[in-house]
């Protein structure tokens, strides 16, 4: 995974911004702007872009975040068309946010996986489901090829191929992002608990109006899912490539949905993307926030937004873009040949200039010698006139040409420099690394000796603690032997005395 560093440039120009985040409500965008590790003053905008934006880095990544007025696909299209205006080198927009899910994927029931909420999903293409012709028994949509989204570039196919490939690590970058988000966001972004999610049969229908489950005391038979039962209470959010259906109707309908995800094959509802596909190379990645029933509740939004946000984190480290890459040492060599011709170039439009503008003034000379020749020489002198005005435009026009590939320039200069401090420090760290691996190997020896003396010590106690238990056993045997002996010698004493008196009366 990338590591951010503080020393990142800020770019130059707008041009040198080649990756869009898209978020339609605040509490969305909250979470991607929780995801910049560096956050730089905005541009001015283009012409007519009426935009708001959030710049700044995602790792080695120089990102904007564009902030939609409202939600739908129109909205949606002119953010991007403004977007696209203001940062003409975009190569790939992110929609960002929370969506509506089916509670399964349309596969058959060997492939089948459960959607749980709080899952990701990231699109393999787009479905308008909402666009074509509403006859009296049925829907029929337009999927002619005029009428319908381009499938996704060959350069975003062959990531999620590779991603798909490495769910797994995948899902753990993703969770460790999670992790760090919730800090940066507290409460607003924990995981609300499997008590929360329940899925009940597409065809009961909530009760309320605007209450919650709890509030409108739904009662129906929640369906079964194996997740929920095998999984601890925190469960990490799962992701799910498929395809997605976008339109500016709500899905508030277990019934709809089930009916267009088996007709359609998609796997999740929401309201922005179609609106951006046709504008950038675009990819939507998107937290299960509702099953898209009537049961359709709030209380997921921010925890799916924030799963979304992580997501999209660690997709950004397997995203390669010209500004990003590691630039090799030849590689700065040719960028500053570049930058050295450029600004020779520059320079010799300038004295090319400053020429024309010369001769302007020769031609304003001429105007002056005889009165009669005065409206020739004004004809003259204005076209000679018209002539270096259009000139200078044309390099004027080329100077600034020039100027932004300059600006490009500097910025893949500053980020190969970037490049270079990010693996020094990578260098550094692997060293630090090694070193604490070594003593912390070095601890565990000395715990384990300790442990190991520890055990002896106690075993030594044990021994001498059974020493004394028989030494006092020796004693108190040697008591009783003592008391026996004395009460035996008086016996045999007594026995004397007795014996010696009797042999005296007998004397006697």
């Amino acid at each position: 995974m990338d590591m951010p560093s503080p020393n990142l440039p800020r770019p130059t120009s707008r041009r040198s911004y080649e990756i869009a985040l898209i978020c339609a409500l605040p509490f969305e965008a909250a979470a991607c702007d929780a995801l910049f590790d560096c956050r730089w003053p905005t541009f001015d905008r283009a012409k007519g872009d009426s935009n708001a934006y959030s710049i700044g880095s995602i790792g080695q990544h120089n990102v904007v975040l564009a902030y939609m007025p409202s939600m739908g696909k129109a909205s949606a299209a002119g953010v991007a068309r403004g977007c696209r205006s203001t940062f003409p080198n975009i190569k790939l927009a992110v929609v960002v946010g929370v969506c509506g899910v089916s509670p399964f994927t349309p596969e058959l029931d060997s492939q089948r996986e459960e959607i749980l909420l709080g899952d990701v999903i990231i699109s393999e293409g787009i479905v308008q489901h909402d666009l074509g012709q509403q006859l009296p028994a049925t829907f029929v949509r337009k999927d002619r090829p005029l009428e319908s989204l381009e499938r996704p570039s060959n350069e975003i196919r062959a990531i999620l191929a590779k991603l798909k490939a490495q769910r797994k690590a995948f899902s753990l970058e993703t969770a460790f992002n999670l992790s760090l988000l919730q800090v940066q966001l507290e409460h607003s972004a924990q995981y609300p608990g499997m008590a929360k999610d329940r899925l009940f049969s597409a065809t009961y229908r909530h009760i309320g109006d605007k209450q919650s489950c709890d509030e409108a005391r739904c009662s129906g038979e929640l369906v079964p899912r194996s997740r929920l039962k095998n999984d601890g209470s925190n469960l990490q959010p799962a992701i799910h490539f498929g395809l997605v259906a976008s339109g500016d109707t709500v899905m508030k309908s277990g019934e709809h949905r089930d009916a267009i995800v088996a007709r359609e094959k998609v796997i999740a509802f929401e309201m922005e993307g179609a609106g951006v596909w046709g504008t950038f190379p675009c990819i939507l990645i998107k937290g299960a926030c509702d099953y898209a029933d009537s049961h359709k509740s709030k209380q997921w939004q921010a925890y799916a937004a924030a799963t979304a946000a992580a997501c999209t984190k660690a997709f950004l480290t397997h995203w390669e873009s010209s500004f990003s890459r590691e630039i090799s040492l030849d590689e700065i060599s040719v960028l500053l040949d570049r930058a050295k011709n450029q600004s020779a170039s520059a320079r010799w439009r300038l004295a090319n200039s400053d020429e024309k503008l010369k001769a302007s003034d020769d031609i304003n000379k001429s105007t002056q010698p005889v009165i009669y020749q005065l409206n020739q020489a004004l004809d003259t002198n204005f076209a000679g006139a018209k002539s270096v005005i259009a000139s200078n435009k044309d390099i004027a026009l080329e100077l600034q040409c020039e100027e932004e590939a300059a600006h490009e320039t500097v910025d893949k200069l500053m980020m190969a420099l970037y490049a270079v401090q990010k693996q020094e420090e990578q260098d550094d760290l692997s060293k630090m690394r090694s070193q604490r691996d070594r003593l912390q190997d070095e601890c565990n020896k000395l715990q384990q000796t300790a442990e190991e003396l520890k055990a002896k010590h106690e075993a030594t106690e044990a021994e001498v603690e059974a020493l004394e238990a028989k030494v006092e056993e020796a004693e108190r045997l040697r008591r009783e032997n003592e008391n026996e002996s004395k009460g035996a010698f008086a016996t045999v004493l007594s026995w004397i005395v007795w014996i010696a008196r009797c042999g005296s009366y007998y004397r006697n």
